[in-house]
Parts: structure tokens; C-alpha cells; sequence
């Protein structure tokens, strides 16, 4: 397994400033020139298939230029073959076991696969083909039927692609047919290329809900694959129209055969339960996984734009190379400590979203521990230790305690009490002046507020309890808000029935330029509140 950036053995690569790329195709080619350009070493896993899964609106000799150009700033160096079983992440990286069972540390690791990670339609007929780069051809001029937006909105780029052929078949003396929900205007010449299809000829039928129905027609020659398809088209007249075609192409993200094992238990919380990625845990601009020094680049994180993966391929590159100074960069203080009290039950290795702790294994005592670099106080494993073994240094289990104390002396019967997170609502707060009746208390993330913080306010008597969390994708921890939403929806109807209608609980989010908006949230809870009696 050799080097890619310094063309030499991998053993030896710095890991602090390594990066591990998995995939083949032109998505890891211009993954591994980004991670190049910023000076890292790359060591290119090859993975899954050799063809570019990658849409363009370029013309073919500008793209093979491309292509020559890209290949140009590639050396010539053989990697690991297959994908890496088991990624498992360490105090500044992660230690990468291969199939041929060798392992190394890397300090990021890229998944550049070609192909995504949905599945593909189960009830077209057989003959029916996914589109992709190398096909469909206007070689022959036949009758050819697009199916875009098929149950879920088409790629942009894949889009304007089908319009492209269906325009080159057309000119070709053909009959081409775009069947589509939402027309691909995005990216470059997008609304030219759909104007000049339209002018040329190709006939465009915009449907609603109902999908339209495709049919397999017999024919004397199996090879004369023939079809009727009815469509309701809701612009032209509002009534089904059927037309017979030679062939149907439907626009559907391309599928890879499988995710590397490594990476699928790298990311099982960031995949549905089917395995496929959820689209909402990779950042767009970046490819960022909630694991740091995770990056998803290209169709694996539903890109299938050539220009838009060359963009996000070099965000990524500059992304990693950061976290990699950062990770490596002296850590002034431990953000988490761990008493005596820990019984080594490791709900916290479990529940961890960012990897952050781990185990160290000894014969006589095991004891956990905490990675500075990797941890973002989020607090999740804190609220939900068993052992109450676990806190935070700079956000102490003490001072929970003295706000009860404090709460059960001066609290009023029309006490609010405010829990937001320091970041968001921390900073919110300063533009605005809070009611007489409400106590606010910075939290380090919502995730932090465990069931007996909250059920401990509620016995003090106070009329209620906002907590105040981060948007979605805007979290720090990514996790921590979204962890409280679920955490407090479970546990509300346990602290209803235990105090009744003492008080009333509800969970916001906020960002930190939303200061008027975050006096509102308190005031209309306020009411709320007071519409309740004791």
C-alpha cells in the first residue's frame, strides 16, 4: 500500500496529516488532486466501479480537456484495493483496517464513491434504463421517452443531461419526449438548453401527482424493445395523453452496489433503516459527516454535478486540512472528567455522536477515556450516565445544583426558567432585556439537560421550563439539539404525571442573531403558561 502525494511507502505518512480517500472514478480523482493541492498525503482506496457517475454540460472535447488536465496532476501510484472493513476513530484520526487486514492511522478519511446511496425505483418495467453519461446515445434516431422526477425531484445535472440528448436525438431526425414535474434550469446554460430543446422540437409534458404509466408492448423481435406510456399532463390540457416510444430512460440517481463495511459502521447513525444516507446529516458545501474528519464527496452524498463535486471536493480538501492543524494543535485544557463512579458500562462509548470517547482496555482496571480535540461539550453522554460518573469542566453538575437551590428559595408562582444553549441563545440574550419573571441559565447544548435536571426544576414549583436549543444543521454538535427534541418528547408525559400541571414544559430553537424573535418565544410560552392553573 503505497503514498500518493510523496510517492513513496505508506509507512511512512505522518498520520496527523494524511488522508485516506475511498473510491474510484472521476469523483476520487478530483478528491485526491484537492487533498494534493493542500499538501496532505493521499492514499487512494480503490473502491466500486471505474466510470464516472458524474453529469456535465460541457461539450466533449472540453471535457476530455478537463479530463487530460486532471490526470496530469496525478501521479502514478498504486493503492489498497477494496474498501477499508473497519474505520475506528483515535485520539487525532482513525486507525483503517483493509481486507487484506493491514491497518494504518489516517487523520481524515474521504468516501468518493460513484453512485448514491438510495435506492432505485422497484415497479418500472425491465427494459426501462437509469440514465448515466455513457447512455443514452442519439446514434440511432429512434422515439425516446425521458421519465424525470420519478417520486422524487430528478438532479438538476442529470436533468439537463436528458434534455441535452433528448435535443441531439431530436436535431437527428428523432421523436423525443421529456415527461418531468419540475423543469432542470439549474447550473450552466440550463434555461438555453431547455429553450433550444423546445424549440427544436422536443416535446416537454409537465405531470402532477399521479406518475405517469409505462407500458412493455409485445413485439415480433424481442430486441425492439417498445413501450406505450400515458400521461396526464397538467399544462397542456389537463388530460391523459399516450404516445409509443422505442425506448425509456428515467432519470434516477445512480446506485452503487454496496457501502464499504467501514464506512457503514462509521455512519450507522447517519443512515436510514434501509442503510442508505440521510441526506440531512452531510453538510452540502462541505461533505462534512457529524463524525469530524469524516468527508462524503460526490454521488455518495447525493452530488452528481461534475462541477459542483470539483467545488465540494476542494471545500472538503481545505476543510480537512484545518481539522488536521486543529486536532494537532496543543489542547490547553480536558473538557470532561470521569470519576471513580464509572463502572466501565459504556453508554457513553455507545450514545458519543462525535467518537469522542473510547476505552482503554487494561487487565486489571479498564478506564474511560475522553478526546479532547474530538469532544464539543454537547453533554448527551453526561444526561444519560447511569453512574452520573461523567461532567462537564466547564459547564459543572454543580451549578445545576446551586440553580436549584437558588430556585427553591426565590422561586414565585409565575417563575419561568430558561435553558438555552450559550452559543445560540447565549448570545441572543445580550440584545434583549428578559421579563422580571424569567431566569435564564446557559447550558452547553440542549443535549446536556437530562431528565432529572428538568424533573428537579419542575419540583421547585415554577410555572415552566423553555429550553432553547440550535436549528437543525445549526448546531454545533449537530446531534445535541436534535437529541433533546427526542429526549424531551419521551419524557413528558413521565414529569406530566408526576407533577401534573405544576408546570409546562416546551422546546424551541433559535439562532444567535434572532434576539427579537427569542423575547417572543419567551413571552407567547409566558402565556401559555399562565393559561394553565394550578
Amino acid at each position: 500500500m503505497l503514498n500518493l502525494h510523496k510517492n513513496n511507502s505508506l509507512s511512512c505518512t505522518v498520520p496527523n496529516q494524511s488522508a485516506l480517500v475511498v473510491g474510484n472514478g472521476l469523483t476520487a480523482s478530483m478528491v485526491v488532486a484537492a487533498i494534493n493541492s493542500v499538501g496532505l498525503d493521499v492514499t487512494h482506496a480503490r473502491f466500486g466501479s471505474n466510470s464516472s457517475t458524474l453529469f456535465h454540460s460541457c461539450d466533449n472535447e472540453s471535457f476530455i480537456t478537463f479530463l487530460d488536465q486532471l490526470i496530469e496532476q496525478l501521479p502514478t501510484v498504486e493503492g489498497p484495493q477494496g474498501g477499508p472493513t473497519e474505520i475506528v476513530p483515535c485520539e487525532n484520526g482513525f486507525l483503517v483496517t483493509f481486507d487484506s487486514g493491514e491497518s494504518h492511522e489516517f487523520g481524515s478519511v474521504f468516501l468518493a464513491i460513484e453512485g448514491t446511496l438510495k435506492p432505485a425505483p422497484k415497479d418500472l418495467p425491465a427494459e426501462v434504463t437509469t440514465i448515466t453519461p455513457d447512455r443514452p446515445t442519439a446514434s440511432v434516431v429512434s422515439s425516446v421517452c425521458f421519465l424525470l422526477d420519478y417520486k422524487e425531484i430528478t438532479n438538476p445535472s442529470i436533468g439537463a443531461h436528458s434534455i441535452r440528448v433528448a435535443l441531439e436525438n431530436q436535431i437527428a431526425g428523432g421523436h423525443s419526449f421529456v415527461l418531468l414535474r419540475q423543469t432542470p434550469v439549474k447550473g450552466l446554460l440550463g434555461e438555453t438548453l431547455y429553450e433550444a430543446a423546445r424549440l427544436a422540437g422536443v416535446r416537454f409534458l409537465r405531470y402532477g401527482t399521479k406518475l405517469p404509466k409505462i407500458e412493455r408492448l409485445s413485439t415480433p423481435i424481442e430486441s425492439s424493445a417498445r413501450f406505450k406510456v400515458s400521461v396526464a399532463d397538467i399544462i397542456e390540457s389537463g388530460e391523459e395523453i399516450s404516445f409509443d416510444c422505442d425506448c425509456v430512460f428515467v432519470g434516477a440517481n445512480p446506485i452503487i452496489e454496496r457501502l464499504p463495511d467501514g464506512f457503514r459502521n462509521l455512519l450507522s447513525e447517519e443512515t436510514d433503516q434501509q442503510g442508505f444516507l440521510i441526506q440531512d446529516s452531510v453538510h452540502c458545501l462541505t461533505g462534512k459527516s457529524f463524525h469530524k474528519g469524516v468527508y462524503c464527496v460526490g454521488p455518495s452524498s447525493g452530488c452528481v454535478d461534475l462541477f459542483e463535486t470539483m467545488m465540494t471536493a476542494a471545500s472538503a480538501a481545505v476543510d480537512a486540512a484545518a481539522w488536521l492543524n486543529f486536532a494537532n494543535a496543543p489542547q490547553s485544557e480536558e473538557k470532561m472528567s470521569v470519576t471513580e463512579q464509572c463502572i466501565r458500562c459504556l453508554t457513553c462509548i455507545r450514545l458519543c455522536p462525535h467518537s469522542a470517547i473510547t476505552l482503554n482496555a487494561e487487565a486489571s482496571r479498564s478506564n474511560v477515556k475522553v478526546s479532547t480535540v474530538r469532544c464539543v461539550e454537547c453533554g448527551i453522554c453526561v444526561a444519560e450516565c447511569p453512574r452520573t460518573a461523567l461532567d462537564l469542566n466547564n459547564f459543572l453538575e454543580d451549578s445545576f445544583s446551586s440553580l436549584i437551590d437558588r430556585l427553591k428559595t426565590e422561586t414565585s408562582e409565575d417563575t419561568i426558567v430558561v435553558f438555552g444553549c450559550y452559543r445560540s441563545a447565549g448570545r441572543a440574550i445580550s440584545e434583549i432585556n428578559l421579563p422580571g419573571n424569567v431566569i435564564f441559565f446557559p447550558v452547553s447544548c440542549a443535549g446536556r439537560l437530562s431528565e432529572s435536571i428538568l424533573s428537579a426544576t419542575l419540583a421547585t414549583r415554577v410555572k415552566g421550563i423553555l429550553i432553547l436549543g440550535c436549528h437543525h444543521g445549526n448546531c454545533r454538535s449537530n446531534n445535541g439539539t436534535d437529541w433533546a427534541r427526542v429526549r424531551l418528547a419521551n419524557m413528558s408525559k413521565r414529569l406530566g404525571s408526576l407533577f401534573g400541571k405544576v408546570g409546562v414544559i416546551s422546546y424551541k430553537t433559535l439562532a444567535p442573531n434572532e434576539s427579537a424573535r427569542m423575547l417572543r418565544l419567551i413571552n407567547n410560552f409566558s402565556s401559555s403558561a399562565f393559561g394553565i392553573s394550578d
